[in-house]
Parts: structure tokens; sequence; C-alpha cells
């Protein structure tokens, strides 16, 4: 019985490490705009953005941490993984679109430069400080 427990433990503790577990928060790319613009998920989800306007499009970090997707045409997609906590600004280059990804620590109290989450949870695709009925 103890093997099988310790087995379970690091199968998953790898899952964890891989990011198995991961939440993938989508953001849709129109033409000259982000939907949504602003999005808060956890340390280790990822983020995908989808080119659904008809022209190229791009995203590129433009804060402390810089990403470039290149050029996706039309249906293109880019996914990202965010490792640390933090805010992360972001443009499309061949636009004038912009947004931000709010990175928060997925311990049960959060602190922020931007502000103090008491409590965190996962509503849907969504990360809220709004406790779940039951």
């Amino acid at each position: 019985m103890k093997l099988r427990t310790t087995i379970a433990g690091a199968l998953l503790a790898l899952g964890w490490a891989t990011g198995a577990f991961a939440f993938t928060s989508n953001v849709s790319i129109g033409d000259n705009f982000f939907t949504p613009r602003n999005d808060t998920i956890l340390v280790g989800d990822a983020v995908r953005w989808t080119n659904n306007g008809f022209n190229n499009h791009t995203s590129n970090g433009t804060g402390f941490e810089v990403w470039a997707s290149g050029t996706l045409g039309s249906g293109g997609t880019f996914t990202r993984f965010f490792n640390n906590v933090g805010q992360f600004t972001y443009r499309d280059n061949l636009s004038s679109a912009t947004g931000t990804i709010y990175v928060i620590g997925a311990t049960s109290t959060s602190n922020t430069s931007w502000g103090k989450l008491k409590q965190v949870y996962r509503k849907g695709n969504r990360v809220t400080n709004a406790k779940p009925r039951r």
C-alpha cells in the first residue's frame, strides 16, 4: 500500500511539474483589439492568443518579460506559459491593440503590486476572489 501511495504521489508531482495540470486561458485577437483585453491567471497557467481577425496580428510582451509570437495569420495561434507572478503587458505590433495578463500565486492569499486578493478560486475558465456557492 505504501508503494502505491509513493508512486501515486510521484506521478502527481511529475504532472504538476510538467504543466499537465496547467489551465489555458483564451484571448481572441480581432482587428485592432484583444478580447478579453485584461485577464487574470494562476502561476503555471498558459494564455493562447488566436487571431480571429481578417488581418495579420501579433502578441508581444512589452514589460519586464518580453515575448514575440511572430506574425499570426487569420486563424493562427500562439501559446505562452506564465511561471512567475506579475503584471505582463502586451501589444499587437501590427495594430494599436494592447492588453495585460495578471499572474497571481496559487496560494490562498496573493499579494501583488496592484492589490491583494484574499482568496483565489477558479470559476469556469476565470480566476476570481468570489467564493463558489455550494
